[in-house]
């Protein structure tokens, strides 16, 4: 069996159900989630995959119990700890049948080969509200761009700041800048964790303009939806963008992602952007 441990936001935890599920195929084996995590110790965030058709198979016990839990039926078990942000060359070589990771593995060179069975995996299964029925039937009916701004915690968390940073106003006027000289008539959706801050802000000239303000962080969900509708997309550096980026099926799509994903020197995000994106 494969045991991943949930972490983090929607995105985040996107990239660890298919790292988990990428192994699980290749070993042709059972996969389970941890997701005990949103139970006793995130305050702000939700167990999110539960919206979208993942076949899921739950671990509940307490993180600390479960190697022990097993043990009790004689299931020897290894515990995988991500290196660093790269992509691990040995994530596929484990030999053990039993495998419990434990990380982040942002990189779709961990799951590029299952992609047919992650875009079924990640349908959303979860019902539209109103607003945002109204707003994706715009969006597939003109020249769709997504923007994403991400502030929150990068802004109100120190660490985070530290470690992430934020998106500068240049790097959004320069996506923008490219996308009119490819795309015409692009209709722009805005999409924030920090809307009113993107209503003062971000400008477009004279392109039309939408910010979606109708759907709160109980709502990502629905925002990724929306996201990955879009024909093209302008991305944060934020694995909830990269997501819907990444879902977007539009063959002929142009993403623009950040090229300093970090603020950190000490983080690599070489493996996190794929080759065919634009980065800027």
């Amino acid at each position: 069996m494969v045991i991943v441990k949930l972490l983090g936001g929607l995105g985040n935890q996107m990239f660890q159900y298919a790292a988990g599920k990428a192994l699980a195929c290749k070993k042709n084996t059972s996969f389970y989630l941890n997701a005990n995590a949103f139970i006793t110790n995130y305050k702000y965030r939700s167990y999110d995959l539960r919206h979208f058709n993942i076949h899921e198979k739950s671990i509940s016990l307490n993180e600390a119990r479960v190697v022990h839990y097993l043990s009790k039926f004689n299931i020897a078990i290894k515990i995988y700890e991500e290196k660093s942000f790269t992509y691990q060359e040995d994530f596929f070589n484990q030999k053990s049948k039993n495998i419990y990771f434990n990380g982040f593995f942002q990189s779709e060179k961990y799951f590029k080969n299952i992609e047919p069975i992650l875009r079924e995996d990640f349908k959303l299964l979860t019902p539209l509200s109103s607003p945002s029925e109204k707003i994706l039937a715009v969006i597939k009916n003109v020249n769709s761009v997504s923007i994403h701004i991400r502030r929150g915690d990068y802004v109100t968390n120190t660490g985070a700041n530290q470690l992430f940073g934020l998106c500068d106003l240049d790097y959004y006027k320069k996506a923008v800048r490219l996308i009119e000289s490819k795309i015409e008539a692009p209709h722009y959706f805005i999409f924030s964790d920090d809307i009113e801050w993107a209503k003062q802000n971000i400008q477009v000239g004279n392109s039309k303009t939408d910010f979606i303000d109708f759907n709160d962080s109980s709502k990502n969900y629905e925002d990724m939806e929306l996201m990955k509708n879009c024909k093209h997309n302008i991305i944060a550096n934020s694995s909830f963008s990269w997501w819907g980026a990444w879902l977007n099926d539009n063959p002929n799509k142009i993403v623009i992602a950040p090229k300093k994903w970090f603020a950190s020197q000490e983080m690599d995000s070489k493996d996190l952007i794929p080759l065919t994106w634009v980065q800027l």
